[in-house]
């Protein structure tokens, strides 16, 4: 049990991560996209 708590918990931080590394990569491809145009 306390191993899957575990490994759900690491799944949770991993997205919180992903997800502003994400909307930063879109804006900046956004930013550099309306900058080369």
């Amino acid at each position: 049990m306390a191993h899957a708590l575990k490994t759900h918990w690491m799944n949770v931080l991993g997205y919180a991560g992903l997800i502003p590394f994400l909307g930063l990569a879109l804006l900046t491809g956004i930013y550099s996209g309306t900058e080369t145009a």
